[in-house]
């Protein structure tokens, strides 16, 4: 006589059990393998470089600022990541890089926004970026930029664009900035007169510019001057208020080095500005 021993069903609540704890431990050994693995190290394996001068922002800050989500502290994640996104930079900065290097270790790359010219108000340089937005203030011109001297603010705060008394010539100033770096013409003053007319103080030479919205052409025309007198070691005033495109010559005369002197650097005051006072950080409404 044969015995015939029939096969145990299993529960399907308890076979559920079982494939979700199989789950759970291969769930667990994975994620134990990526912590191991991919896992970021924010003091070690990650490397801050500062870009610049005024040192806004510390490491530490720049760390907290990239990783700012948990998933970015995986390296995998943060490549991923990084490959269709930018950061987004804090106020000062002109923008952030991240590279996930072979490795897991991660370069950061910070620079800081780069001033093109500076205002002299209450004693101060006031360094603005080519938005406008004051990015720092010196009591030395330690960046050897154009100095704007003769206007009159009604805001000049860190972090915010500065405002004039009188709008248009924001743009005005912007125009001349920029033309000037353009054309890589180094000026150390750009006077605004009485009625806004512009005068420019290049090395000792003292060039009239007159009163427009844009300089693009007289900037482009004294950049050529320029190099030419350069090479004849004399400096002179030159008259381009009637500079315009197409014009073949433009009134120049000579002055002695004691005058040119005179008006170069950054140590000129224009009639009326208090080179003596001591002021402090720039604040809304001053000027």
């Amino acid at each position: 006589m044969a015995i015939i021993r029939l096969k145990k069903k299993m529960h399907p609540a308890q076979k559920f059990l079982l494939i979700l704890a199989a789950l759970l431990l291969a769930a667990g050994l994975f994620g134990m393998w990526f912590e191991k693995t991919f896992r970021i190290d924010l003091q070690q394996d990650v490397k801050v470089l500062l870009i610049g001068d005024d040192a806004r922002y510390t490491e530490e800050e720049i760390r907290a600022y990239v990783f700012d989500a948990r998933f970015k502290q995986y390296s995998v994640l943060l490549k991923w990541y990084y490959r269709s996104h930018e950061v987004v930079p804090p106020l000062y900065l002109e923008k952030i890089t991240v590279e996930v290097e072979d490795g897991g270790t991660v370069l950061i790359k910070a620079y800081e926004k780069n001033p093109i010219g500076a205002l002299w108000e209450m004693g101060n340089y006031l360094y603005f970026d080519s938005d406008g937005m004051i990015v720092s203030t010196r009591k030395e011109n330690v960046e050897g930029l154009p100095v704007v001297k003769g206007l009159t603010y009604t805001s000049v705060a860190l972090g915010k664009t500065f405002e004039t008394q009188n709008p248009a010539l924001f743009h005005v100033i912007m125009n001349l900035v920029r033309q000037l770096e353009k054309q890589q013409v180094t000026a150390d003053t750009i006077l605004f007169g009485s009625n806004d007319s512009v005068t420019l103080y290049c090395g000792g030479n003292v060039v009239e510019l007159g009163i427009r919205e844009a300089y693009d052409v007289q900037i482009q025309v004294l950049r050529s001057m320029l190099e030419e007198i350069e090479k004849a070691d004399v400096r002179y005033h030159i008259n381009m208020e009637n500079v315009y495109d197409g014009t073949e010559s433009v009134i120049a005369t000579v002055i002695s080095e004691d005058d040119g002197d005179s008006e170069d650097g950054d140590d000129d005051t224009p009639e009326g500005e208090d080179d003596g006072e001591d002021g402090g950080e720039p604040t809304d409404g001053e000027g």
